[in-house]
């Protein structure tokens, strides 16, 4: 059966990468570009990109993929050696609640940083009155996300 659409298809195998290669270079160029060349070619790429995030979105926001990129993520962390990691800022909102005789309650808010390689621990030190010599200890958990504090915000 000549010119079916497989033996059309067959003589040009690349044409489905072509066809990506054109599209994602479409979505990739500065709006600058199109706006001052044709209105309506801006308009058909700020929907598409639109349409595009929305998908990438759908589909990176279920669970299964989230745990494969946690995963990814804490290993390239760990082999990295800190080497990608962002520098730490001191926290914002810092304040302290009297609980009771000996306890206080140290409540803070972290710096959002961006760099999904970004590790952060904190260490807070007290002393009493009286004495010279500073105790300092870890934070090794967060007591408001147990309380289901906003995001960010830290306790202990």
């Amino acid at each position: 059966m000549e010119g079916s659409y497989r033996d059309a298809t067959s003589r040009f195998p690349g044409g489905w990468v072509s066809a990506l290669v054109i599209v994602i270079t479409f979505l990739l160029l500065p709006e600058e570009v199109l706006s001052s060349f044709n209105e309506n070619l801006w308009k058909l790429q700020s929907k598409l990109r639109r349409e595009v995030l929305q998908v990438l979105r759908s589909v990176t926001d279920t669970p299964l993929v989230r745990h494969v990129r946690d995963a990814g993520l804490w290993l390239l962390r760990k082999f990295s050696g800190g080497r990608w990691s962002s520098p730490c800022l001191p926290p914002l909102a810092l304040g302290a609640r009297a609980g009771g005789q000996g306890e206080v309650l140290i409540l803070w808010s972290s710096h959002h940083q961006p760099n999904p390689f970004h590790e952060e621990t904190y260490l807070y030190a007290w002393k009493a009155v009286g004495q010279a010599n500073w105790k300092e200890e870890a934070v090794t958990e967060n007591l408001c996300r147990e309380l289901r504090a906003a995001p960010g915000r830290w306790g202990t």
